[in-house]
């Protein structure tokens, strides 16, 4: 039984999960939002969130879908900015899967200024998905996405991306593809402590997604989130300790069928005075 469902969820996840931009505990604790986000991890929902980073910053994160360690995902990213709005490189890699299925995903991105309110990125993607037999092997796919943000004012900053939009292919089995995808997003400044997001996503071939959620700032050090996506439905929450150099965030999401998927990642900034 344990198989089968591991099975059924892995063939739903690769589709839900072409893209594979995994959330980061941050990003999911808050409704899987973030496209117009200008915090570190942002930058998974959005490489142009990165353009915002003053500090060169490195994270790890992992994620246990529906308490599976076979649908588990591991990933890391590197931001180092360049002065004098010289951009911001970046680097990530994730890994979604087991042994005998996995596909991994490598990005490297730059991200900008371009004038004092906009900012916009490209990032050039690498998957390689492994069946981990003889017969189908591992096959490797090359593609792009790009991303930009705009801050309005000092309360509301909008975001877009948009990833894969030549529908690379991943496999020639089946004439498999990665589905394009789409998305437009709005941060909200509520208060200084307090921030308010919602996100649209669609993927080809499936509906749109809807995303939102909040984050509140305690004292500057306790971070409390919470929000609501759909497409598939899901309620989330969570929390995080932030330090001066180091930050840790937590958070789960539930779907009332298939459980909880608790996440964690860890954030350090290298050069913070």
């Amino acid at each position: 039984m344990r198989v089968t469902l591991i099975l059924l969820l892995l063939v739903g996840s690769l589709v839900s999960n072409a893209q594979y931009a995994p959330e980061s505990a941050v990003s999911l604790g808050s409704g899987g939002a973030g496209i117009a986000g200008d915090f570190f991890w942002n930058g998974m929902n959005n490489p142009a969130a990165l353009a915002w980073t003053e500090e060169i910053s490195a994270g790890v994160g992992y994620n246990t879908r529906f308490m599976l360690s076979e649908l588990s995902d591991r990933y890391f990213m590197v931001a180092y900015p360049r002065k004098d709005n010289g951009g911001t490189f970046s680097i990530n890699v994730n890994q979604y899967g087991f042994s005998s299925y996995s596909l991994t995903k490598g990005g490297l991105a730059y991200s900008r200024f371009f004038g004092p309110n906009f900012v916009a990125a490209l990032q050039f993607d690498v998957f390689q998905f492994n069946l981990g037999d003889e017969t189908y092997g591992s096959h490797t796919a090359f593609t792009f996405e790009g991303g930009s943000e705009y801050k309005l004012n000092d309360k509301i900053r909008l975001g877009t991306q948009i990833f894969n939009p030549a529908e690379v292919e991943l496999s020639a089995y089946g004439n498999e593809k990665i589905p394009p995808s789409i998305a437009a997003g709005c941060a909200l400044t509520l208060t200084e402590d307090a921030v308010f997001m919602v996100d649209i996503v669609k993927e080809m071939y499936r509906p749109a997604a809807l995303r939102t959620g909040f984050s509140y700032l305690v004292m500057n050090t306790l971070a409390i989130r919470g929000g609501v996506q759909t497409a598939p439905f899901s309620i989330s929450g969570g929390a995080g300790l932030h330090l001066k150099n180091f930050e840790v965030d937590f958070a789960t999401s539930y779907h009332q069928i298939l459980g909880v998927s608790p996440s964690i990642s860890l954030m350090f900034h290298l050069n913070k005075q």
